[in-house]
């Protein structure tokens, strides 16, 4: 085996000498520069979706009905960036930032980034400036739906432009893909869903604005939706809500398994509850059992039971040990580790919570 090591190694050492270009970068795939980075996004059940963080220097899509919790879970991946000293771009082509409500999930307006283009081009410059500038980590794109192009904007209104917008993403993503890479900067592309003209009597035909460039060089492509049942949100006595559930697929993923499923609720000055997402994990991979009402877990040669999910967070909440047990068990990033710390999240009646809102399904293979 080290022979042929050895072999490999030599021959990339003469192909190196016969390129003369460095830009060309011959190597093997074990090499440590080629292995792909993933980032914690500060939503758990999101990791767990994308198989570990979302990796750095791609492409990814979050797309997705109008109203979805598209920009939300965007901001929040920005929000747990910053608090890791990471700096932040976004491109507000809606014109629809808020400091206020930003300032609620969590970002730092002060250090964030904010560019507002009037055309895409004018955007995609922007983009490229950004990750040349090697200092950005995470830049979002708000949203590709509202982009239009120089010629659009010169153009009479109604003006038919066929595909103008899939061709010049398709040639601004070529030519930025490499460049990401390096950098490993995270491009977050948000998107809406559009009727096709293909409508049935029995089928409604949707798709993503902007054609074919995006799904193919997205190598994470996350649909999102919020969910709209009654169990879903949490309000407080004086009718105003407190909190709601996301529920997220990865529709694509090149780095990881893809198709899985799961859910999470926000909760709006508290950001995402990811004690109730551990719960979920821990049922899906058989650390909790769960039977009707009742949970059991099985810990140091005793079985630990819990009538309700309140009942259970507040028996996690209380013993350090069994929490370490799970985050363990369940390989959780350091980031999570005080998510049962009310006092240091800051939770609107975190202990509440979970006796209101319906406890989110374990995800799906």
């Amino acid at each position: 085996m080290a022979k042929k090591e050895d072999s490999v190694m030599s021959f990339i050492e003469q192909l190196k000498k016969e390129l003369k270009d460095d830009s060309i970068g011959v190597t093997t795939l074990s090499d440590p520069a080629n292995d792909i980075v993933r980032d914690p996004t500060g939503i758990l059940m999101l990791d767990w979706v994308c198989g570990g963080g979302l990796p750095l220097g791609r492409w990814i899509e979050i797309f997705g009905k109008e109203s979805g919790g598209k920009s939300l879970i965007a901001t929040l991946i920005c929000a747990n960036a910053q608090k890791r000293g990471k700096l932040v771009a976004w491109i507000d082509m809606e014109r629809t930032a808020d400091s206020k409500w930003f300032k609620r999930l969590g970002i730092d307006v002060d250090s964030l980034l904010m560019v507002k283009p009037d055309s895409a081009e004018g955007a995609f410059k922007a983009i490229e400036k950004l990750v040349d500038s090697g200092k950005v980590s995470y830049i979002v794109v708000d949203s590709v739906a509202s982009m239009a192009t120089e010629g659009e904007l010169e153009e009479d209104p109604g003006k038919q432009n066929m595909a103008v917008m899939a061709r010049m993403l398709s040639t601004e993503l070529r030519k930025l893909t490499g460049k990401l890479d390096k950098t490993k900067t995270t491009v977050i592309l948000i998107n809406q869903l559009r009727s096709t003209m293909a409508v049935t009597k029995y089928m409604k035909q949707e798709t993503t604005t902007g054609g074919k460039a995006i799904p193919f060089y997205a190598s994470v492509r996350l649909a999102v939706a919020k969910l709209t049942d009654a169990a879903s949100y949490v309000r407080n006595d004086s009718g105003d809500y407190l909190a709601h559930t996301i529920r997220m697929k990865g529709i694509k993923n090149k780095v990881g398994s893809p198709d899985k499923t799961g859910q999470f609720m926000l909760i709006y000055d508290g950001g995402p509850d990811n004690r109730m997402a551990l719960i979920a994990l821990a049922i899906e991979r058989k650390y909790i059992t769960k039977s009707g009402a009742m949970y059991y877990i099985d810990f140091n040669g005793q079985q630990i039971s819990a009538r309700g999910e309140k009942a259970l967070l507040e028996k996690l909440q209380e013993n350090k040990d069994l929490q370490q047990f799970l985050f363990e068990a369940l390989d959780i990033h350091p980031i999570y580790r005080d998510m049962f710390d009310a006092d240091k999240r800051g939770i609107i009646s975190a202990s509440g919570l979970a006796e209101i809102a319906e406890m989110p399904d374990a995800p799906e293979n």
